[in-house]
């Protein structure tokens, strides 16, 4: 079998087509929020004074950066919102979905929103229709950061994780509670509840969001 040969150009080929591709280079940036990071950022916030540029930089990413799509998601934010900000009682609320569908995004936020006057103040500049159910200045809550995936469902109780982890992060802030009871006898939800909203409330907070 002869080799192949190469086949001449066509003496008139027409008018050609010429695929261009252009780079550009776009900054990294994470797929998914995730909850130590947020804990770090809010914790720097929380200490106080101006926060060292990085961290103003991603609290400006986590806040003015929150994305509605439509009037049905801004109805529910602004719901949500007035349930943290304008409470009657004590309040709870379900935050269910997917891998992914920003949870701890959304966690972030209202955890900043109670933690930064700028995050409060860059969230009413970028969403105006909810500047109503915003509150004028920072509020006064205590919060407190829990990642239950530090501890085994079958090992640890969820109520005792919450207050453990109260009393340790208060305390990391100089916010100390002496928590009432004893081995003998244990203090109940309620004097539990109680005696931290009194102590917090010396130190001029007017609650606490878990």
């Amino acid at each position: 079998m002869a080799p192949p040969t190469e086949q001449p150009p066509a003496a008139n080929c027409g008018p050609r087509t010429v695929a261009t591709v252009r780079h550009i280079e776009v900054a990294r940036v994470p797929t998914v929020v995730q909850p130590e990071e947020v804990r770090e950022v809010c914790e720097a916030v929380g200490r106080g004074g101006v926060p060292p540029a990085e961290v103003a930089a991603r609290v400006a990413d986590l806040v003015s950066g929150y994305y509605l799509p439509d009037p049905r998601a801004e109805a529910e934010m602004g719901r949500l919102l007035e349930r943290l900000f304008r409470p009657d009682r004590g309040t709870a609320i379900l935050i269910n979905g997917v891998y992914g569908s920003g949870k701890t995004h959304l966690l972030a936020l209202l955890a900043l929103l109670c933690e930064s006057a700028d995050a409060l103040r860059a969230f009413r500049e970028g969403h105006p229709a909810l500047a109503e159910v915003l509150p004028d200045q920072r509020p006064t809550y205590a919060t407190v950061y829990v990642s239950l995936e530090s501890f085994s469902g079958s090992r640890h109780d969820l109520e005792q994780i919450l207050w453990d982890e109260t009393a340790q992060q208060l305390a990391d802030r100089g916010l100390g509670w002496q928590r009432p009871g004893s081995p003998d006898r244990p203090a109940s939800r309620d004097e539990l509840l109680r005696s931290l909203l009194d102590q917090l409330a010396t130190q001029g907070h007017s609650g606490c969001v878990w």
